[in-house]
């Protein structure tokens, strides 16, 4: 009996070696990114939550080298990804893990819409990616229009995470309608929830929504007719029932915003846990990019808009 059960836990524990990867494209290429990002150990924590809260990853018709978001459709969730980063297998790994860290963060946090910040932590994790995989300057090569996540790519290791989140500040806060750009960030959206607490009170909660969506809009995040669908619900709505949504939004969003907070601390301290525990790869990884000319880069990208 004693021999069966260690027998029995042998095999359980062993178990946990096998890992099936779930359905996450269309796209072989990027479904082996993912193996290669499930060979990490925070990168199959993330394989596993998006197994859990399904999504789809596809490379992208439209311009512009940045990923793109679908989510109103809970049935249906798609990202996209620029296609030519087909021609590097690390790039690719590391556009999906920063696309697929907004996704998950998106999630956890409940705040409807993609923000700065959101980036900001993602490509934290995507350095740490590209720290992990030891990747080389060749590889931008590989993907010349690469030229934004190359000054994030060369200011981390060169610089320090500050900057590299300085730059990723701007990228994302320039307008650049392609890229679904300018995000809000969190100070905006918290200025806006204040302001909400007022159009409660005074009754113009309905005017503030529809303001938002006309950002939504012009960012091509919805469309013209779902913000006149919300417009027309909200207006149909009974006076009692109105009240409760205009309760319940506020309350939520609240919450909302204390989570992501919470979240976005942890994930500046865990990037510091990372440079200490990776300084010497870290380094060994700037030494190859010392000749990576970040004010040249920055040209390069003011051309690209």
């Amino acid at each position: 009996m004693k021999k069966l059960f260690a027998i029995f836990l042998f095999l359980f524990s062993f178990s946990g070696c096998f890992f099936s990867m779930p359905y996450l494209s269309s796209e072989q290429s990027i479904q082996t990114s993912f193996k290669t990002i499930a060979s990490y150990q925070e990168g199959q924590k993330l394989v596993n939550f998006l197994a859990k809260h399904p999504i789809q990853f596809e490379y992208a018709d439209t311009a512009g080298m940045c990923h793109h978001f679908s989510l109103r459709n809970g049935k249906r969730r798609l990202i996209f990804v620029p296609e030519e980063f087909r021609a590097s297998k690390k790039l690719l790994a590391m556009a999906l893990y920063r696309a697929a860290n907004i996704y998950r963060m998106y999630v956890q946090t409940g705040v409807e819409e993609i923000i700065a910040e959101e980036e900001e932590v993602a490509m934290l994790r995507q350095m740490h990616m590209g720290v992990l995989m030891d990747l080389t300057k060749e590889e931008f090569d590989l993907v010349p229009q690469a030229t934004e996540l190359k000054q994030e790519f060369c200011t981390y290791v060169l610089e320090n995470s500050e900057e590299a989140l300085a730059k990723t500040r701007y990228f994302v806060q320039t307008p650049m309608p392609a890229c679904q750009r300018p995000l809000e960030n969190i100070v905006k959206q918290e200025i806006w929830l204040k302001n909400m607490r007022h159009a409660i009170s005074d009754d113009t909660f309905h005017h503030l929504m529809a303001d938002r969506d006309k950002r939504r809009v012009a960012q091509g995040r919805i469309t013209d007719s779902q913000a006149a669908r919300t417009s027309a619900n909200l207006l149909g709505m009974p006076n009692y029932e109105m009240t409760r949504y205009e309760r319940t939004f506020f309350d939520d969003r609240n919450s909302n915003f204390t989570a992501f907070n919470q979240i976005y601390l942890k994930e500046l301290y865990n990037d510091i846990s990372f440079r200490r525990d990776h300084a010497d790869r870290i380094y060994k990884i700037a030494t190859d990019f010392a000749e990576c000319d970040l004010e040249s880069l920055m040209h390069q990208y003011d051309k690209a808009e």
